[in-house]
């Protein structure tokens, strides 16, 4: 099955060169990439042009006419809407993927069922020789430990331990590291772009409407690993209050079809975006 995968970008073009990398090793092939950025940022454009010839997939490029504020969403629809792919998996473009991501991801396909990982959160000593050196063997357990990153025994790749050794736990889902049949997202009106605050709020959106669509959620941890890049937090105390007050409305009002979704676009509608 084709996976599309989509990044959410905006800014970092140093990490995004990261994330690519880490694409470009991966064991599974059937993959397109979308990059949705949500800015019209012209040296990103010129990063892509100069970097695709060497890369050995295709890359899709999804821009803002301009960067009016957060609209990561609206950015993750339009991607949706272009893809090509039955499958999606979202990432951030901050995560750098280990190289069996893609391949645990295919074989861990269910219909109307939701995946989801983890990943390690780098500290920004390791972060800062990964962006130097641009090699990824600094991403070792011993060294995520010793050098001080944090949840590293999220990215211990375990993808046949069994099922009664697994501690459960209900952590919810996160952004960065989930993936749905396109027919799925499609059928709950995609993100709803009423979320225009940098936290967490989106994810746990997505992940109510989902769950009360009666869709099943299915773990990838120690299965699809990801290692975060160090970065200051870009939000703020008053930005996650105010997206808490928009989902306690919107679970009051059940409305698992968000209002403001994937649906008011098409694919001939979505004119800003560059094939590399």
């Amino acid at each position: 099955m084709k996976i599309s995968l989509i990044i959410s970008f905006y800014k970092r073009i140093d990490f995004l060169e990261l994330i690519l990398m880490s694409v470009a090793r991966q064991q599974y092939k059937n993959f397109e990439v979308i990059i949705a950025e949500d800015d019209n940022n012209p040296e990103t454009k010129i990063f892509l042009k100069s970097l695709a010839p060497n890369l050995p997939f295709k890359i899709l490029h999804v821009y803002q006419q301009k960067d009016i504020g957060f609209r990561k969403n609206e950015m993750l629809n339009k991607a949706i809407c272009v893809s090509n792919g039955a499958f999606i998996i979202i990432i951030d473009g901050d995560c750098i993927l280990h190289r069996a991501f893609f391949k645990e991801y295919a074989t861990s396909i269910e219909d109307k069922t939701i995946l989801f990982g983890r990943r390690a959160l780098l500290s920004e000593k390791i972060t800062k020789e990964i962006l130097r050196s641009k090699k990824s063997s600094a991403l070792n357990i011993f060294n995520l430990i010793l050098k001080g990153s944090s949840r590293v025994e999220d990215v211990l790749y375990l993808p046949n331990v069994p099922k009664f050794l697994k501690k459960k736990r209900n952590k919810g889902v996160q952004g960065s590291n989930m993936g749905f049949l396109k027919k799925d997202i499609i059928a709950i009106n995609g993100f709803d772009e009423d979320f225009v605050k940098a936290t967490a709020g989106e994810d746990d959106d997505i992940e109510w409407r989902f769950r009360a669509a009666g869709y099943q959620f299915k773990s990838m941890k120690r299965k699809a690993l990801q290692y975060h890049l160090y970065h200051p937090l870009n939000y703020s105390k008053a930005d996650s209050e105010y997206n808490i007050d928009v989902i306690n409305r919107k679970r009051k009002a059940g409305l698992v079809f968000c209002l403001n979704g994937i649906n008011k676009y098409n694919q001939k509608m979505i004119t800003e975006f560059i094939k590399y």
